[in-house]
């Protein structure tokens, strides 16, 4: 099944909800108009997602493939 040009993937932002550098990207993913959700990572909590991303567990990480 092809999927059509104009549909676009939904990025998931790995953010820390009072990191700087997380609130810096979603700004800019914001003006440039790109689909994302964000999905707060607690840092003695990471989900298995940003795990297996990013084994530093550093935020904030775009999951994507």
């Amino acid at each position: 099944m092809a999927v059509a040009a104009n549909k676009r993937s939904v990025m998931t932002l790995f953010s820390g909800p009072t990191d700087i550098y997380s609130h810096q990207v979603r700004i800019v993913l914001a003006e440039k108009g790109v689909s994302f959700e964000i999905e707060h990572v607690e840092k003695d909590n990471p989900p298995q997602d940003l795990i297996d991303l990013n084994p530093n567990q550093s935020v904030p990480d775009a999951g994507g493939s």
